[in-house]
């Protein structure tokens, strides 16, 4: 989700990335822990405020 340039997310997308696995389970987990929220049909964002900056600079190679 965090790669995502558009928010709320998709998760036909999220699926695609991860190789066409079921993301559900943890769709469901996330939304449990208040991590994620969903965001309409098919879509989910960050529930956590700037936790999509965070993640990506975490992930961000540093020159």
């Amino acid at each position: 989700m965090a790669q995502d340039a558009a928010d709320p997310s998709a998760i036909a997308a999220i699926t695609a990335r991860l190789g066409g696995n079921n993301v559900s389970p943890y769709r469901a987990r996330l939304i449990a822990a208040e991590v994620i929220e969903p965001a309409g049909r098919g879509r989910i964002c960050f529930a956590l405020p700037g936790l999509r900056g965070y993640l990506r600079s975490q992930t961000e190679p540093t020159a």
